[in-house]
């Protein structure tokens, strides 16, 4: 049995009408940048969020690098992040010419692990983007402190993604000469840690099927 880790399709249909009077909305009001829809959006995050200000993006990516042009990150300066995440976490510091610079995770939680960030901290550091891994915060009390006493921004992401590889152990950042074994923790999860669909479309018959394959491998 073939089963889509997200099942977009079933999504789709459950919510077509909305979907489809929205996108013609803007299709018959042919605003296609910064329209009216686009307006109401960031309202409604505004208020939901309790901000000042909120920017639409079109995916999480574009709202990162975006994130970092904003606080002037420029080429060869470092950001401290994880290296147990989506690629993106690091794609968007090295799209804007700074330098990744990986702090292993915490064995418990699978986020960084703030005991191991002062240490990484240099005159290059400005800021540092933990990511809030499977719906579980970082300890972003610890890392305000530290961001503060060394007077670095904080920019954070949640993110349920993660490779069978590290990110520092990936083809493209063989170039910051990180070796396997730097890592410890993440390298021990990445062998570990398994992602299964886990959608509301999911039916009977595919949990079924998801949950014997599971003890089956176990």
């Amino acid at each position: 049995m073939k089963i889509d880790f997200a099942n977009l399709q079933k999504q789709y249909q459950s919510h077509k009408s909305e979907i489809d009077c929205a996108i013609q909305q803007v299709l018959d009001a042919s605003n296609y940048i910064m329209g009216e829809q686009i307006v109401s959006l960031e309202k409604s995050l505004q208020n939901f969020c309790g901000a000042k200000y909120a920017v639409a993006c079109s995916s999480g990516t574009d709202a990162l690098i975006l994130s970092l042009m904003a606080i002037e990150i420029k080429p060869d300066d470092e950001v401290i992040t994880t290296p147990f995440t989506f690629v993106s976490t690091a794609e968007v510091i090295s799209f804007v010419g700074a330098i990744p610079v990986f702090v292993d995770i915490d064995k418990d939680t699978y986020n960084i692990d703030v005991n191991k960030i002062e240490e990484q901290i240099t005159n290059k550091t400005k800021a540092i983007m933990p990511v809030s891994l499977f719906g579980q915060p970082s300890d972003m009390d610890m890392i305000q402190q530290i961001a503060r006493k060394y007077n670095l921004v904080v920019l954070t992401i949640p993110t349920a993604i993660h490779y069978p590889i590290p990110l520092h152990l990936q083809e493209a950042y063989k170039y910051l000469n990180y070796q396997r074994g730097d890592f410890k923790e993440a390298e021990n999860l990445s062998k570990k840690i398994i992602s299964l669909p886990m959608n509301p479309y999911l039916e009977d018959d595919e949990i079924k099927y998801i949950a014997e394959s599971v003890c089956n491998a176990i």
